[in-house]
């Protein structure tokens, strides 16, 4: 189902994540690709287990009904073969993105204990050291707010590989734009930016050159409240040997294979 020529106002952008993955960068570019923000930027994540299908697209159609064509949404929903199956019937385009497990741990826990000063779960957390808390983002979070009231789907309270087997599933579907964050952040050099850019232009079969400009210089949205400025792999400054440890003994390791990303140094 790729886009024709100038047509592009009036298809749907669904940009799926794991959260902290980078989702409001994919927004952003859909808002570049959209020519637009409109109501439709500032609407709250489509979450959804994966086998609550009825409650999601129920929740897309709503959407759909109100803005008809040339909008995006951002989400978290777990892989269903009637979800995909739906978005396939209602021209409905799906770019996921990952990063390393690793950094999302650290920006887990900075989330929680910079952006989110009201939450319970920043009162437990400024208490423990940066070590505890990393533990906590990889081990299960504790029964606090958000994590016992927002984004329930994703089992905070499970280790960081049982959190991730809901969505992961999206990044083998055919169906599926899989971008890694660290290429799209530009974190990784130019070259693998202008690559991951390419790869999107041709999923969803842009042919407007001013789209493509615009899409390579003015992506990066540093005014975005979750934007952090650390390069990627971050978490080798952060992680103890004891978090190294314990993110291996628990999968994270296979997750880190999984999408290909620089193995774990298992330090006893």
């Amino acid at each position: 189902m790729l886009w024709r020529k100038n047509k592009k106002k009036d298809h749907i952008i669904f940009c799926n994540s794991w959260p902290k993955s980078g989702t409001h960068l994919l927004l952003n570019m859909a808002s570049i690709i959209l020519n637009n923000k409109n109501d439709w930027y500032k609407d709250e994540a489509v979450k959804s287990t994966p086998n609550d299908v009825g409650k999601l697209i129920n929740i897309i159609s709503e959407r759909v009904i109100t803005y008809k064509h040339g909008f995006a949404m951002k989400g978290h929903i777990g892989y269903n073969e009637d979800v995909l199956d739906f978005f396939l019937k209602n021209n409905i385009q799906v770019l996921f993105i990952i990063r390393d497990p690793r950094d999302v741990i650290c920006s887990t826990v900075r989330w929680v204990t910079d952006l989110r000063k009201n939450w319970d779960a920043n009162n437990f957390f400024k208490n423990l050291t940066k070590e505890e808390q990393l533990s906590y983002a990889i081990n299960g979070m504790p029964d606090f707010s958000p994590f016992n009231d927002n984004d329930s789907f994703v089992m905070w309270d499970k280790p960081i590989k049982e959190r991730y087997k809901h969505l992961t599933p999206w990044t083998e579907s055919g169906h599926t734009c899989v971008l890694k964050y660290e290429e799209l952040s530009g974190n990784l050099g130019k070259e693998s930016f202008i690559r991951a850019i390419d790869k999107v232009i041709s999923f969803l079969g842009i042919e407007d050159e001013k789209t493509e400009d615009l899409l390579k210089n003015n992506l990066i949205d540093k005014k975005s409240a979750t934007f952090h400025s650390g390069k990627s792999g971050g978490w080798k400054n952060d992680f103890t040997d004891k978090n190294i440890n314990d993110f291996i003994k628990v999968g994270g390791e296979d997750l880190v294979k999984k999408f290909n990303y620089e193995p774990s140094i298992c330090l006893k």
